[in-house]
């Protein structure tokens, strides 16, 4: 198929607003489970538990998406920051 007959369902900016959505989405759960781990083990400090850190799936998973939306907002938005975030 030749490049030019190809049609897509949303446009590069369409797309980049949703991946923009998304990477918001995730920005603000895995501050709201920031805020809950340091919670969590401020409790635990203070009652003089142990604490086994190794538990993190939430924070790991947000993080990755956040990442693999923002490399997608910035190639859809033609942003391209190979060292972080723009």
């Amino acid at each position: 198929m030749i490049r030019e007959q190809c049609s897509f369902g949303s446009s590069a900016k369409e797309l980049a607003q949703v991946a923009r959505d998304e990477l918001c989405y995730h920005d603000e759960r895995l501050a709201f489970w920031k805020g809950k781990k340091i919670s969590v083990m401020d409790t635990i400090r203070t009652e003089c538990l142990e604490l086994d850190e190794t538990n993190t799936a939430a924070l790991e998973w947000h993080t990755l998406r956040r990442d693999g939306y923002d490399g997608w907002r910035q190639v859809l938005s033609a942003q391209m920051f190979f060292f972080g975030r723009g």
